[in-house]
């Protein structure tokens, strides 16, 4: 259902995207920035090896295999920076799909990526592996950087009159384009992950030309699956972090509302919290219960479970409880470090509550952690941490960023 919803959107573009034409004095420019890895400083060079910036035009695919083919660092992939407010899409297409891609792509926060160049940015990465090679990606946005997705726009070169012929050839050009976005949603790397997922593929259909989808919250980093570099992920351990994380979880499920309504998939993650935070608001003003958090009991290994709840569930007959499960390892003093385990380590766990009251005490919420069968156990991204709606650009910095940008 998801996909034919999102295909519907499809036949009406094609009618208005039309094929684009660039003049190459405005081709982008590609620099090395370190010529060796002997010659790599960390204070001095910055987080890239290599750096576009500009429109993307045709000539930029000769120009980006002189330039990023050559790998100063045999031993790692090469980081290419990108800075571009758009150009050509069949070139950033073209580009991501060269047999030798061996770049990772980033933007940082003094820096755009918006229209063709977030096309490119999302198929960075390159081939690992012996014998059968697979392809990981391999892309990150810094704190504070613009990442931007919209329709493509109509552009049509000069003639005294629009012929027939350049109809059809901007028409076979937009649906060759149209086309290859479309084979990004259903191309998977080595380890499963999609080059543009749903949800990237539904902002870029429902955002028009004239305007730009940023990826600039945290529910957005996390749906649009693009990992987010300079952040420190260390939080207080406390009643807030408990409902965040678990507010989280229950977005990122959908479990808050009615199978028979959602649009998880077709809303933008700014519309979903909004959404969201009313739904709740009424959940808890209709008097159904009270919200109750618990900051968390802690076990003899040091885990810390807790809880947040009741939450709705669309359906009147019961309400949802969240569960919380964080490892000891994790546990420094008060603060939750992220860094210092993987993801597999904190758990999170939706259980129906029919009884309609929360959860109050350390043995109601490990009966309940022990009846929820594994394969219902959440792993959240460190992302998780923040609530769903905040600003990327103003979340907490780490040393890296202070390295690099500070």
């Amino acid at each position: 259902m998801k996909s034919i919803s999102n295909i519907s959107k499809v036949i009406p573009l094609i009618t208005v995207l039309l094929a684009e034409f660039h003049n190459e004095a405005f081709a982008g420019e590609f620099d090395l920035i370190v010529p060796s890895s002997k010659n790599y400083e960390p204070e001095k060079h910055g987080p890239c090896t290599a750096r576009f910036s500009g429109e993307l035009v045709r000539g930029d695919i000769a120009r980006a295999a002189e330039t990023l083919y050559y790998n100063p660092f045999p031993e790692y992939r090469t980081v290419l920076c990108l800075n571009g407010t758009g150009g050509s899409l069949p070139v950033a297409l073209e580009l991501g799909s060269q047999d030798a891609v061996t770049w990772a792509t980033r933007v940082t926060p003094d820096s755009t990526c918006e229209s063709a160049c977030a096309i490119w940015f999302m198929q960075g990465g390159d081939e690992q592996g012996l014998g059968v090679p697979s392809f990981s990606i391999d892309r990150a946005i810094w704190v504070g950087a613009k990442l931007g997705f919209h329709s493509p726009k109509i552009r049509l070169r000069d003639a005294p009159r629009v012929t027939l012929g350049l109809v059809e050839s901007a028409y076979q050009t937009a649906l060759e384009s149209l086309s290859g976005i479309y084979n990004l949603r259903s191309k998977r790397s080595g380890g499963g992950q999609t080059f543009i997922n749903d949800y990237v593929f539904q902002r870029i259909l429902d955002t028009p030309p004239s305007e730009m989808y940023y990826i600039d919250t945290v529910g957005d980093a996390i749906l649009a699956d693009i990992d987010v570099l300079g952040v420190d992920y260390r939080a207080s351990l406390s009643a807030d972090l408990i409902k965040t994380i678990c507010d989280n979880a229950l977005l990122l499920t959908d479990r808050w509302r009615s199978s028979l309504t959602s649009q998880y998939t077709m809303l933008s993650a700014k519309q979903l919290w909004k959404d969201f935070n009313n739904d709740f608001g009424q959940f808890v003003g209709d008097g159904i219960s009270p919200s109750f958090v618990h900051k968390g009991f802690i076990n003899e290994k040091g885990d810390v479970f807790g809880y947040s709840g009741l939450y709705p569930s669309g359906n009147y007959r019961y309400s949802n409880d969240c569960l919380l499960k964080l490892d000891g390892k994790s546990i420094e003093g008060e603060h939750v470090e992220w860094s210092k385990f993987t993801r597999h380590n904190a758990k999170v766990a939706i259980s129906t509550n029919i009884e309609g009251s929360p959860l109050k005490s350390y043995k109601e919420i490990l009966d309940a952690w022990s009846q929820t069968a594994e394969r219902e156990k959440l792993n959240l991204p460190e992302l998780a941490l923040f609530p769903f709606g905040q600003s990327l650009a103003h979340l907490p910095k780490s040393s890296d960023f202070e390295l690099f940008f500070d």
